[in-house]
């Protein structure tokens, strides 16, 4: 992992360009599938950013904490 500048890396002096810090995120799933009748179905739960780290996009603003998503798919 490394820091990743949020401008062009190509222009301007090293030492006065901004950076966004190295960041490490964790993620983790479970997914359930299931046969009822003539339908098959899915259900997933996702966590993102387990350890509520401190994570930045591309510009440098900091995004939000963990995330947990729920998604059903069906089939007929």
């Amino acid at each position: 992992m490394r820091s990743f500048f949020i401008g062009w890396e190509s222009t301007g002096l090293q030492q006065f360009k901004s950076a966004t810090p190295a960041q490490l995120t964790h993620a983790a799933g479970v997914t359930q599938k299931m046969n009822l009748m003539k339908t098959r179905s899915a259900l997933t739960f996702e966590v993102q950013n387990l350890t509520n780290a401190k994570v930045f996009n591309f510009f440098g603003v900091q995004c939000l904490g963990s995330a947990f998503y729920v998604k059903l798919t069906t089939q007929f």
